[in-house]
């Protein structure tokens, strides 16, 4: 199962000296442009537009890494989280449960998406 790297960083960010650093699509868009069956490249390109505020293409990479793999722990969360942003609080509980399912109701990724719909309840 995917989700966030191995290194424990966020997709889409470098690591830097003790700060994030800018989100890089270009990047993002090379390493789907090389792998675009890979559900973790859609995942970080996804995640990448959404910090960068194309919502719509956003979501429509999360959804191509849930077409290839539909419990990818992190575009499940993520794509709950833009559900959340955009007001879509039933479609960000679908992206709930599949968590639950996926990695369990005390998995990192379930608790946060859990506190964030429950923070616009």
């Amino acid at each position: 199962m995917g989700g966030r790297p191995r290194d424990g960083r966020h997709p889409g960010r470098r690591a830097g000296t003790g700060r994030q650093r800018k989100l890089d699509s270009s990047a993002s868009r090379r390493r789907v442009a090389a792998s675009p069956e890979d559900p973790d490249a859609l995942n970080l390109l996804a995640y990448t537009l959404r910090h960068t505020g194309d919502i719509r293409n956003a979501e429509g990479f999360y959804l191509k890494a849930l077409a290839i793999e539909p419990e990818h722990i992190g575009a499940n969360e993520y794509l709950g989280e833009l559900y959340v942003g955009s007001g879509e609080l039933d479609k960000a509980l679908e992206r709930l449960v599949v968590l639950e399912a996926a990695c369990s109701a005390d998995c990192e990724e379930y608790l946060e998406l859990k506190a964030l719909i429950e923070a616009t309840d």
